[in-house]
């Protein structure tokens, strides 16, 4: 009578072809994740300017405490994952994670344009 069941070559084949195949995928899935945390980044960043400079053309200057306000209200972001800090009236810079990275948005509001950066 023959038993039924795998030989031991025969489920070490198989364990090789999977280890083959993930060592394959886990790098291009790492690498797409991180190309879309850099996507949402961007998009952050300019969400940012955008509530910045609406900040900006009520005052004709930055107040801190009302882009906190505009950045929070917009993206409900925590706010130790959000930091403004004011250069002059009319530069300001926003530091914000996203997925454990940070990221820093310069914004001239005399020039309306900002600068992004990976810290």
């Amino acid at each position: 009578m023959r038993k039924k069941g795998f030989t031991l070559i025969e489920l070490i084949i198989s364990m090789a072809i999977i280890a083959i195949l993930a060592a394959i995928l886990v790098p291009n899935i790492s690498s797409y994740i991180k190309k879309a945390n850099n996507e949402k980044a961007k998009d952050i960043a300019a969400i940012v300017f955008s509530n910045s400079m609406r900040s900006y053309m009520k005052d004709g200057k930055f107040q801190r405490e009302d882009v906190l306000n505009n950045i929070n209200e917009d993206l409900n972001i925590k706010d130790n994952e959000v930091d403004v800090a004011s250069l002059y009236d009319s530069e300001i810079t926003v530091d914000f994670k996203v997925s454990k990275l940070e990221y820093e948005v310069k914004i001239d509001g005399e020039q309306s344009r900002y600068d992004f950066k990976q810290k």
